[in-house]
């Protein structure tokens, strides 16, 4: 009987737990205390970012004015009357839209003057120097080199029907996109995220072909727009609600421990090659 091959970072959502598919294939995981520090620099920086907020009245009173002076600019400009005519008949209306409009800008220029006393705190520059600390304690922590690759792989959500997987949508995209660090040691393809390794035989790695069908992803980790002229070859595109859609490479593994495939998305295909020297077949 024909084995059925499993999204490597997929995950069955009619089991219990968030335990991905490579769990198999898990050799290092971060020490407690780093887990710790992880979630104490979480908590200061929600609570940065909650400096940085106006309180919650305020909020609702900037959304209050600027809705109310929204509504009063698109009433005057589809109303069959001048501007002046209109006043004449509703002076309290035109004279409320522009104390709207002016609570509104004083509340957003307030805003940002609290944001940029954020930017120029003591504070933010020492907990951005703690993250930079915890992110190489981190990398260290899970053996990764100085000169690791930056990869996305594409993880999936499924259910399992007749005995095989069946793709389920994650939200409003198709794919959940993870960035990880990539290198190769010890015969091995490893990938690791601020908190695991994995770890793939090179000899269990049994082809890479590019799948010339657009999939999304919500999330955009390189420095440079996907736009730019680095990534405009693989003529990626996206929505007005900010997802990404590409082709993408699956890599088969056969293994002991299990049938797999890597989704990798086609920006990232150099990047693997590179490391592992297989190459790619183009799906016809």
């Amino acid at each position: 009987m024909e084995s059925t091959s499993l999204n490597f970072f997929g995950i069955n959502i009619e089991q219990e737990g968030d335990t991905q598919d490579c769990a198999a294939f898990l050799t290092a995981e971060i020490p407690p205390e780093l887990e710790s520090e992880m979630m104490r620099m979480q908590t200061e920086n929600e609570s940065l970012m909650k400096k940085a907020e106006l309180p919650l009245p305020l909020t609702i009173i900037k959304f209050i004015c600027w809705f109310g002076w929204l509504v009063v600019l698109l009433g005057t400009l589809k109303s069959d009357v001048s501007f002046m005519e209109g006043y004449r008949n509703a002076p309290a209306l035109h004279w409320g839209g522009v104390i709207c409009f002016f609570l509104w800008l004083g509340l957003f220029l307030y805003g940002r003057k609290r944001m940029k006393q954020i930017d120029k705190s003591t504070d933010l520059a020492e907990h951005i120097q703690d993250s930079e600390k915890l992110y190489s304690d981190l990398r260290q922590a899970l053996g990764v080199p100085e000169d690791a690759r930056e990869m996305d792989v594409l993880g999936e959500r499924y259910v399992m029907k007749n005995g095989k997987p069946r793709h389920k949508d994650a939200g409003l995209t198709q794919y959940l996109n993870f960035n990880m660090a990539a290198f190769v040691r010890d015969g091995n393809f490893c990938l690791a995220d601020t908190v695991q390794r994995w770890e793939i035989p090179l000899s269990s790695i049994r082809s890479m072909t590019l799948v010339k069908k657009r999939v999304s992803f919500p999330e955009w980790h390189k420095d440079e727009p996907c736009n730019s002229k680095k990534y405009k070859p693989y003529k990626i595109t996206s929505n007005s609600y900010g997802h990404f859609f590409s082709y993408y490479y699956r890599i088969e593994i056969r293994d002991i421990r299990g049938d797999f495939f890597l989704l990798v998305p086609h920006f990232d295909g150099e990047v693997f090659t590179e490391l592992t020297h297989i190459r790619p077949e183009e799906n016809q």
